[in-house]
């Protein structure tokens, strides 16, 4: 799940909680906001707008919960490799989900793979970080 607002209200955390999932995935704009300044500001306080509501925070503390980061997580829509506030949006990131080293890469995006199971019977689930070093869209 993701691309919701921080400014709504989100009473379905709780909804997942009771269901106790074994781990909930936030595919990417997990919060809308622009960098318009070098501290990102707007961003700061678009997580913090989302840390706030009760559900989310009931919810994150129950539920196995990783994320991966798209244009909004990085302050800019349709965002890409020239994206100047890519680091910083990616720090936030970073500790807004409290993101393992082993998926941070100094000059590349946040990615990785987790595995689930016995041998011979796993689930690998890998997570793509397609903003951080993209290209940018051609005109056509």
């Amino acid at each position: 799940g993701s691309c919701a607002s921080q400014k709504m209200a989100q009473p379905y955390w709780h909804t997942m909680s009771r269901l106790e999932p074994d781990l909930v995935v936030l595919m990417g704009d997990n919060v809308y906001a622009d960098c318009n300044d070098t501290a990102c500001t707007n961003l700061r306080q678009a997580y913090d707008e989302w840390d706030s509501h009760g559900s989310f925070q009931s919810a994150k503390s129950v539920i196995p919960l990783t994320a991966v980061l798209d244009d909004h997580d990085y302050g800019q829509g349709d965002c890409h490799a020239d994206n100047p506030y890519k680091n910083v949006a990616k720090q936030m990131f970073i500790d807004f989900f409290d993101i393992p080293q082993d998926r941070i890469h100094e000059n590349d995006g946040v990615y990785g793979v987790y595995e689930w199971g016995p041998l011979g019977n796993t689930v690998q689930l890998i997570l793509l970080d397609t903003r951080f070093a993209r290209s940018p869209f051609l005109d056509t």
